[in-house]
């Protein structure tokens, strides 16, 4: 019952410690009998405020797992994103931007 807030916890520590990146993450589902989880309000930014907009952000991101696969030594996954909105800002200066070189 503990798990889905000791995951919340967790991954918002790691995002906060990340170089150059913050970022945030809301409530998060778990259910280990469908092999599946749910992020709510997740957020990634640059770390420094230069840039105005997130990076990343996204109301809801579901990740599932197939079982069967992984007893035949595979991994099958499922990804589903709910409102994701991906921004990649080209500013003034290298400060400013958040688009990969």
């Amino acid at each position: 019952m503990a798990l889905p807030f000791v995951l919340e916890r967790y991954v918002n520590r790691v995002l906060d410690r990340s170089d150059g990146y913050a970022g945030s993450v809301g409530d998060i589902d778990v259910s280990l009998v469908q092999g599946a989880y749910t992020i709510e309000d997740v957020r990634l930014q640059d770390a420094s405020g230069d840039v105005p907009v997130p990076i990343f952000e996204a109301d809801a991101l579901r990740l599932s797992i197939e079982w069967r696969a992984l007893l035949h030594g595979e991994i099958l996954s499922e990804v589903e994103l709910d409102s994701p909105n991906v921004n990649l800002v080209m500013g003034p200066t290298e400060e400013k931007t958040q688009t990969p070189a």
